[in-house]
């Protein structure tokens, strides 16, 4: 099946960042089952693939982040790729590789031009330089207290020359797509950065608005990974 779309440079305001545990050794079986058969259904569906990632030092660690224009695209481009014929027949071969799946935290832009843009789609058969990215999950101890936060961490962030290429925050709406959970209750700031230098620890009037230390995750790019 031949699928077509436009490649645009629009951004996805609304992001899923979906981190799985998968079974010892298969991680390259499901990216590469991700990267030959998953990409281009989903897109043709409604979503954006944005990035999938090896995580650092975790071998049987995988995040991605999926995008879509706006909250009510979500449960459209999800229904039409999850009943569709390239999931149901690869759906069992896809979860036998996985341990958990659940880890998701819908998320949005925090203002306009902190989402990413559809970045062009590598080839099959490109084989492009890539670097690796750092993720920063923040749970914070109250949602009112976001605007403040995330100031304050690009204000130290750019001070040590890692200003976020996005930032995100918990969409707080329904999930309006529930054959999918995502975290309930669970107000995240997420920042990702381009780059895999080490980050110090944040100062304790940052910390202190956190319920715990921000979770720091170094990532390196699949090869069709639109970030890289």
């Amino acid at each position: 099946m031949t699928y077509q779309w436009h490649e645009i440079d629009i951004e996805t305001p609304v992001v899923e960042l979906r981190r799985y545990r998968l079974r010892p050794g298969r991680r390259d079986t499901l990216i590469g089952m991700f990267e030959e058969h998953f990409i281009e259904p989903q897109e043709a569906a409604g979503s954006r693939i944005l990035g999938t990632f090896r995580v650092d030092g975790d071998p049987d660690g995988f995040v991605w982040l999926r995008g879509f224009t706006h909250h009510a695209a979500r449960p459209r481009a999800l229904a039409s790729f999850y009943g569709g014929p390239v999931w149901q027949a690869r759906r069992d071969a896809a979860n036998a590789t996985m341990v958990d799946s659940d880890d998701v935290h819908l998320l949005r832009a925090i203002s306009p031009g902190t989402g990413l843009p559809a970045l062009r789609l590598p080839r099959r058969d490109e084989r492009l330089p890539a670097l690796r990215h750092t993720l920063v999950v923040s749970h914070l101890r109250y949602p009112e207290w976001l605007g403040s936060y995330h100031l304050w961490l690009r204000l130290f962030l750019r001070k040590l020359g890692a200003d976020p290429m996005a930032s995100f925050a918990t969409l707080m709406a329904e999930n309006n797509y529930p054959a999918l959970p995502v975290w309930r209750d669970r107000p995240v700031h997420v920042a990702l950065i381009r780059s895999a230098a080490p980050l110090p620890p944040l100062p304790p009037e940052l910390g202190n608005l956190l319920r715990a230390a921000p979770e720091i995750v170094t990532l390196t790019p699949t090869a069709r990974s639109r970030l890289r």
